[in-house]
């Protein structure tokens, strides 16, 4: 949780946490100091109900607006200048950057946290004129994740992309910024999703099989 608070920028005003769920993002960068105030967003009431209650032990309620509804929905074009989207699939993170696209008027910057599937965030963001300006790698438990930040593309930007031996697929799976500096966790992950994916029968998965193997190739010989 620390490491995608961490992402959000000091002196933010506005941050909104799509799937708030505990609410305990929201409570990590408000406590931080790093926003003003916060907006948590969910699908359902208890998830709500559970972040009030975490807000209030925090001590900060008065700062952290609730609000129901699907996914990018509940906010306002142009009121949060930092959106949070952590802990759901790359496919569905992807979905709400698509379905509330137009909400996101005026934020300077998004920090994702996809479970899994990462490749479908990277995609959304490089199709739809964003930068990917950083990549961190987290090891939990023994479960890997990538928290991805972005901001809206600029003309005069460097490429994250530019001069990896990559093709685009293999780039958008193990991620740009990762790619320049591999860790062990990276290559074991990667090597473990293609014996899985080798050991599912048919060809239904065999695009994926073989990005993946290129991926591990790359991250072998790096």
């Amino acid at each position: 949780m620390r490491a995608i608070a961490e992402c959000v920028p000091h002196g933010t005003a506005v941050v909104a946490d799509i799937g708030a769920d505990h609410g305990l993002l929201l409570v990590e960068v408000l406590r931080s100091g790093r926003a003003a105030r916060g907006i948590a967003c969910d699908l359902r009431e208890d998830p709500l109900r559970t972040a009030a209650r975490t807000a209030a032990r925090a001590g900060t309620s008065d700062r952290v607006e609730l609000r129901l509804g699907d996914g990018l929905a509940p906010l306002h074009a142009g009121e949060a200048d930092v959106v949070c989207i952590a802990g759901l699939g790359g496919a569905t993170v992807r979905d709400v950057l698509t379905g509330g696209e137009g909400r996101l008027e005026g934020v300077q910057r998004l920090v994702l946290n996809p479970l899994r599937a990462e490749h479908h965030v990277r995609g959304w963001l490089r199709d739809h004129g964003w930068d990917l300006r950083a990549e961190h790698e987290i090891v939990e438990d023994g479960h890997y994740y990538a928290v991805l930040v972005a901001e809206p593309g600029d003309d005069d930007c460097d490429d994250a992309y530019a001069d990896l031996e990559l093709d685009r697929d293999a780039a958008m799976t193990i991620g740009p910024w990762i790619a320049r500096g591999p860790s062990e966790h990276t290559r074991r992950r990667f090597e473990a999703e293609l014996e899985h994916v080798q050991s599912i029968p048919g060809d239904r998965l065999a695009p994926r099989r073989e990005v993946l193997e290129r991926v591990v190739a790359f991250l072998r010989a790096t």
